[in-house]
């Protein structure tokens, strides 16, 4: 029939339907899920009268539900060209431009209701959810109110004004609006869900999760509320529960790219770094314009070791969302990738847009520590705490800073609170160890790390302390069984995770003096922290060329009588991993001896004046003078000991800077300084000693640059042999007690007495008698290091058939 006998060109077999009747089916369909027959019918209605008003609008409803936007609009718009005074298809076609963005266009169709029938409630309540979104919050407020006005208690109406007065941070009147609306509509989810969130915006974060808890007890189907209560859990360290939140919802919601991210959010703290970025991307494939995700794949893929394509998520996120959080993450992955000054400024960049931010507090703590100011780190991260005090996670940061700034006692206080208020964290509980073995307290961290694997043992990061602790007599020991089944699990938490594992598992095979599968896991460890490190072996060339051309022999002379006087200081300075911490340990068991440890201070003074000049050395030597004897609460001590091994590339500025300090240069064997360097893992630093070449090339560079200052500086420092030390302890020790002009006390015969914090790799040795087991330790491996052997002494080095 034609159209304007009002009939489709519906058919089925020779029956022609009536519009009216064709209409009520696609009705059918489209309100029992039956989406594509609706559509198909609303076509076949449309075909025969495409001027129709009704199919138009619904058919613009369909693709609404079914998120096609753009189809949405275009029916909608139809229908309202059609049938202009139709108010209910203005109303929903502002919806419609609402969900595509379109706000200003959608409040045009709103007001163009109110207008004609403005008790209308619904279309009060959808102005008022657009004028939120639009971020006109006092206007959001003010419609809200007129909407509850017009209907007393009508639920919409309280959401959109707690929403708004949220918005506005005013959260108390908020509240009052969340606790009556909860006395009209007292089992609605949406008003618990969105209280809850609110609440946690407040950081107060039990409260939050009990309000969150009620909204999922009235609805476990209710998307929203199982990721806002997934987000508190996480914030509160209960990571577990948080993800199960999130599946939840994602199970429920596959499309919600929202807790999508949040899950990997949750991953990342949690580092499990590739499901960290299996989530992220879920999220970015749902939306591709979703800037948080971005910057959680990015942080996650430099831990991955995939530098370049963070590098690109982190840039994606900016150009998306030039936000504090986008530039946070840009700062991570240059951070990470050892660009600082880039870093740096990404992060200033970020503090200028949101200058209340915790999280870029707590990046700047780290950038500062890698800049060796602890001082600034600490107060960075305490400011992160004062904004953000229930986060447990930056009390662990401030912990483990404190550990690095010597102030162990304090560590082990402030991470105790952590973990009594986020039992379920692993984290704190290694940081705990770590620290009370540093105190000389291997009991107390033995009960710790048993904690830690009670809450959770497949957690790989607890077993590298937990191996250093362990006497380990067999394979069949269940720990040791446990740690090597855990290979696959930590090879998904990322790089860092990884190596950790494998250098406990290499431990543990030399324990076990099966050395030919420590040294394969050592390798496997190291290769896990190369890829994270982005080492350039040629920039190695041009520092050490520098150091030279900045202190040429004829500088020296310029610099006489320069210097600041002091004659507190006492450098010890090698490679790492060559007897320092031991040579330390002799020095500062004399009772007018403060041992400071591995102080950043030279760096720190040095990067207060843009060039070093005969005029400003002594300014420089005082202020580094003042740095270390602050450390010395007794202020009684003669001399400070300062260990930090790379110094041996300051010994030129220390020289002139501070004429009368002590320089002790602590040699060992190249090959036992290097494997010892090889087998650790280091927290931040040495990025040249997880391969075997580049180790070795770091090495001759070492050797040639303190052959230059012998031969610039005659007589300036003295040699100490880690093999003499070991075999003759009395008179290598009474030869360092005189070069630093002190009166020889015997208690530096018993250096493993000493009560003090040791915070470097040494700190499970130095405890010990002095022994000599280590002399020759790098025989064992012999066979291994033959690529180091051939770049230190060729002439050691194996045929290349007995190497193999």
């Amino acid at each position: 029939m034609k159209p304007e006998n009002a009939y489709t060109s519906y058919h089925k077999t020779d029956y022609e339907m009536p519009v009216e009747e064709a209409l009520e089916l696609a009705r059918g369909h489209h309100v029992t899920g039956n989406y594509i027959l609706a559509e198909r019918t609303y076509h076949d209605i449309l075909r025969a009268m495409p001027d129709n008003p009704t199919t138009n609008h619904l058919l613009g409803a369909l693709y609404y539900q079914i998120g096609s936007t753009d189809q949405a609009i275009h029916y909608m718009k139809i229908s309202t060209d059609l049938e202009p005074s139709e108010m209910q298809y203005w109303s929903n076609y502002g919806s419609v431009l609402n969900l595509a963005g379109r706000y200003e266009e959608a409040i045009e169709c709103f007001d163009k209701v109110l207008e004609n029938t403005p008790d209308n409630i619904e279309t009060l309540n959808r102005k008022a959810l657009t004028l939120w979104q639009m971020e006109r919050l006092e206007d959001a407020e003010a419609v809200a109110r007129l909407s509850l006005e017009k209907g007393p208690n009508n639920l919409d109406g309280y959401v959109n004004l707690g929403l708004s007065l949220a918005k506005q941070k005013r959260f108390h009147d908020a509240v009052a609006i969340w606790k009556e609306a909860s006395k009209h509509h007292e089992n609605d989810v949406r008003i618990y869900s969105n209280w809850s969130n609110m609440v946690r915006e407040m950081k107060m974060l039990k409260k939050a999760q009990i309000i969150a808890r009620k909204a999922v007890d009235l609805d476990a189907k209710n998307v929203d509320a199982q990721n806002n209560l997934g987000c508190i859990l996480k914030e509160i360290g209960r990571h577990e529960e948080a993800i199960e939140c999130f599946k939840n919802a994602t199970n429920i919601s596959p499309k919600y790219y929202q807790a999508h991210h949040n899950m990997a959010m949750c991953y990342a703290e949690m580092g499990r770094h590739e499901e960290t970025t299996i989530a992220a991307r879920y999220a970015i494939d749902f939306n591709p314009a979703y800037a948080p995700a971005y910057t959680t794949l990015a942080t996650s893929l430099v831990e991955l070791g995939e530098f370049q394509q963070a590098h690109f998520a982190a840039q994606r996120a900016v150009q998306l969302r030039p936000d504090a959080e986008s530039y946070l993450s840009l700062c991570q992955v240059l951070y990470l990738s050892s660009r600082f000054d880039d870093g740096y400024a990404a992060l200033q960049e970020a503090l200028k847009i949101e200058p209340d931010n915790a999280a870029a507090y707590f990046k700047l703590a780290d950038i500062y520590e890698r800049l060796d100011e602890s001082r600034e780190a600490v107060i960075a991260i305490d400011k992160a705490i004062e904004l953000e005090p229930e986060i447990p996670i930056f009390k662990a940061r401030k912990a483990a800073l404190l550990h690095v700034a010597n102030d162990v006692e304090g560590c082990v206080k402030l991470i105790s609170e952590v973990i009594d208020a986020a039992p379920n964290m692993i984290l704190p509980y290694v940081t705990k160890a770590e620290a009370l073995i540093a105190l000389n307290r291997q009991d107390e961290a033995r009960k710790v790390i048993e904690t830690a694997k009670s809450i959770n043992e497949n957690s790989p990061i607890i077993y590298f302390t937990l191996m250093n602790l362990k006497k380990l007599e067999t394979e069949d020991d269940p720990d040791f069984q446990k740690m090597l089944g855990l290979q696959d699990k930590a090879g998904r938490m990322g790089l860092n995770y990884e190596a950790s594992l494998y250098f406990a598992i290499a431990n543990s095979y030399e324990k076990l003096k099966k050395y030919d599968l420590a040294f394969e896991y050592i390798e496997k460890a190291c290769a896990c922290r190369r890829k994270t490190l982005p080492y350039d072996n040629q920039m190695g060339e041009y520092v050490f060329a520098n150091i030279k051309r900045e202190f040429p022999a004829e500088a020296f002379t310029a610099y006489e009588g320069k210097g600041h006087d002091s004659d507190i200081p006492v450098f010890i300075v090698g490679m790492p991993r060559s007897g320092t911490t031991l040579t330390e340990q002799i020095i500062s068991s004399h009772p007018e001896v403060f041992g400071a440890g591995e102080l950043p201070d030279i760096s720190r003074a040095r990067r207060k004046f843009y060039t070093i000049n005969p005029e400003n050395v002594a300014e420089l030597g005082k202020l580094y003078v003042e740095y270390a004897t602050a450390r010395d609460k007794t202020g009684n001590a003669k001399r400070i000991t300062d260990k930090m091994p790379g110094n041996f590339m300051n010994i030129g500025l220390i020289a002139c800077a501070l004429p009368n300090a002590k320089i002790i240069h602590c040699r060992r064997n190249p090959f036992d300084t290097c494997l010892s360097n090889y087998k650790q893992n280091f927290l931040a630093g040495q990025h040249w000693s997880y391969d075997l070449e580049e180790m070795g090339h770091e090495y001759k560079r070492y050797l040639d640059l303190m052959n230059y200052w012998r031969e610039v500086l005659p007589g300036r420092f003295l040699d100490i042999d880690y093999e003499d030390t070991v075999s003759n302890l009395e008179d290598q020790a009474r030869k360092m007690i005189d070069f630093i002009g002190l009166e020889w006390d015997e208690a530096c015969l018993e250096p493993h007495k000493q009560e003090r914090a040791i915070l470097t790799a040494s700190k499970m040795q130095v405890t010990k008698p002095v022994y000599t087991s280590s002399v020759e330790k790098w025989r064992r491996y012999e066979k291994q290091l033959q690529p180091l052997v051939r770049i230190i002494q060729p002439e050691l080095a194996l045929p290349e058939e007995a190497a193999e």
